[in-house]
């Protein structure tokens, strides 16, 4: 469950002072995939929530510090040690620290105009990682519960045919990572294009456990259907994408961590004085590739409210 960071700031011109986003990130996890193959060992879902705080400040114009604190909500059931586990995991993520700056932003003509941002975030181990301890106890046999299926490997303390692991639930990861991206905006009359991405460097944490580098991308059109000053409103198409390779865990490659997606939805947008704007948009998976069971998501629903003072 990637979450980015927020991209609504190359919607407006870069400016001085503070601002605050909250963000929201909700995705229903309620279908199995399995290497291109849909089962159902068992009744299994996860509706996980994101909820980010974004606080700000622009020194000068094209420059900007902000920090992001991410509280997550995982609502689960699932089989672990032949019975149904249901549960919560919540609790404060991890930090990020990032710099913004804003490389162009430029009036081509009277009625377009081209902005890019570019920026480069720390994340730090602020989240519980207990759930990333790995079980170092014999898998329980699940034939009774399941009947015959193919032996999984181990998913960071849980074991069985399960589409929901440990490592899903964990609120941290317990390294230090490096964000890197760039988000860019471009207006003709009342069109609108958006497009950027963000990688991930992930580097080794808690319990010797290493998520893989991630990548996470959009790409949208749109227009504006109502231009009356000070109110604005859009809507616009967007596909967004991510892709990750297995985990790593004792040295172990922890396969079936990994995932490639991509989502197809509407967003909406609108802007009050310049100050005030709001966005919310949902999403459907159109393309999901794993390599074993995994749960994956059936939608995705993103909301964001920011003030600039």
């Amino acid at each position: 469950d990637i979450c980015a960071l927020h991209s609504s700031t190359v919607l407006d011109p870069p400016r001085r002072g503070f601002a605050v986003h909250l963000t929201q990130q909700f995705t229903s996890f309620n279908t199995y995939e399995n290497a291109g193959n849909r089962s159902l060992p068992v009744d299994e879902w996860m509706q996980s929530s994101i909820t980010s705080v974004v606080a700000g400040y622009g020194f000068t114009a094209p420059w900007r510090v902000e920090v992001t604190l991410p509280f997550i909500n995982r609502e689960y059931r699932r089989l672990k040690d032949q019975a149904i586990d249901r549960d919560d995991e919540s609790g404060l993520g991890d930090v990020t620290m990032t710099a913004r700056f804003t490389a162009l932003d430029r009036v081509l003509t009277d009625d377009s105009l081209l902005r890019v941002e570019l920026f480069a975030g720390i994340e730090l181990p602020t989240g519980d990682t207990s759930r990333l301890e790995e079980d170092d106890g014999e898998p329980a046999d699940e034939s009774l519960v399941l009947g015959d299926m193919p032996e999984r490997p181990r998913h960071g303390g849980d074991a069985g045919p399960t589409g929901i692991h440990d490592q899903d639930l964990a609120l941290g990861s317990g390294s230090v990572d490096v964000l890197l991206g760039v988000n860019t905006f471009a207006t003709y009359r009342r069109l609108f294009g958006t497009a950027g991405f963000q990688y991930g460097v992930r580097s080794r944490g808690a319990h010797d456990y290493r998520y893989d580098n991630d990548l996470t991308f959009y790409l949208g059109l749109g227009g504006y259907v109502l231009v009356h000053s000070p109110f604005d409103v859009a809507i616009e198409a967007r596909l967004a994408g991510e892709t990750k390779g297995n985990d790593e865990q004792n040295g172990e490659t922890l396969t079936g961590s990994n995932l490639t997606a991509l989502y197809l939805g509407p967003n909406l947008h609108a802007t009050y004085d310049e100050r005030l704007r709001g966005a919310v948009g949902m999403q459907i998976p159109v393309l999901q590739h794993v390599q074993e069971l995994v749960l994956v998501p059936d939608y995705r629903i993103l909301a964001s409210l920011g003030w600039q003072f």
